[in-house]
């Protein structure tokens, strides 16, 4: 990054939207892993505040501690139905048999059900990850276009006053 400084530096005072933002720092794409510049790159974005970026993240802690559990769960269901499965059937009569399958059946049942749940809020996960980097990428980019530095010749106090003559009022 430092190497390419200039060249993203003499573009920052002439930004004016977030399109103009991730063209400016597209030099920094593929030499930079700092999560903030990944997040100024990020193709898409969604308008976000503070607020509801603080919301997303709030909403995104319990779900992945909704997908841990869910994700434990089927982990012991699959130690479940192994067990099931280990259990030496050749010599159990007909009728031991059938309950032993049984079992098994519904243990497997268990695990295709317990497997679903992880998934379906695996996928919620995802969605809502993207969501949050999308309003990240959107609020980063308006903090870049808000605190950019002026551009050359206008004074410094001037920034936000397109009426400025640079004077004290």
């Amino acid at each position: 990054m430092v190497t390419t400084w200039d060249e993203v530096a003499g573009a920052l005072p002439s930004i004016k939207s977030s399109a103009e933002v991730l063209a400016a720092l597209q030099v920094w794409k593929d030499r930079s892993s700092e999560y903030v510049i990944s997040v100024l790159l990020r193709p898409s974005s969604s308008p976000a505040t503070s607020k509801i970026l603080n919301e997303r993240r709030r909403r995104l802690r319990v779900l992945n501690k909704k997908a841990r559990t869910a994700y434990e769960f089927v982990e012991k269901c699959v130690e479940s139905v192994e067990r099931a499965m280990r259990i030496p059937i050749s010599h159990l009569s007909q009728g031991e048999q059938i309950v032993v399958d049984d079992e098994i059946r519904k243990r497997v049942a268990l695990l295709a059900h317990a497997g679903k749940e992880y998934l379906a809020l695996h996928d919620q996960q995802e969605t809502l990850e993207n969501l949050l980097k999308d309003g990240e990428a959107y609020f980063a980019r308006g903090e870049m276009i808000r605190y950019r530095p002026p551009p050359s010749g206008v004074p410094e106090g001037c920034r936000f006053r397109p009426t400025c003559t640079g004077s004290s009022r």
